[in-house]
């Protein structure tokens, strides 16, 4: 192919194929029928729960964490005046 730059050259024209896609507007699309568990073995959607959960109570615990920091905080600059 290097020796013989006219390789390179198209030799003949190239044809696009024209689709209608409307043709395709009853089939279902991918999107559809999708749900929370959609992906995940039959016998495995709990542990999708326990994953929600367990993100949940993390972020309850960093609210109360913050909660705290911010009343100990509170509680020293009122002793300090």
């Amino acid at each position: 192919m290097l020796r013989d730059p006219t390789s390179k050259r198209p030799k003949e024209e190239l044809k696009h194929l024209v689709i209608d896609y409307t043709q395709f507007d009853e089939w279902s699309s991918d999107e559809e029928g999708l749900d929370a568990t959609a992906g995940i073995e039959a016998g495995y959607e709990h542990w999708q729960d326990r994953e929600d959960d367990d993100e949940e109570r993390e972020e309850e615990q960093d609210v109360e964490e913050a909660a705290a920091a911010i009343t100990t905080q509170e509680a020293v600059e009122s002793g300090e005046n």
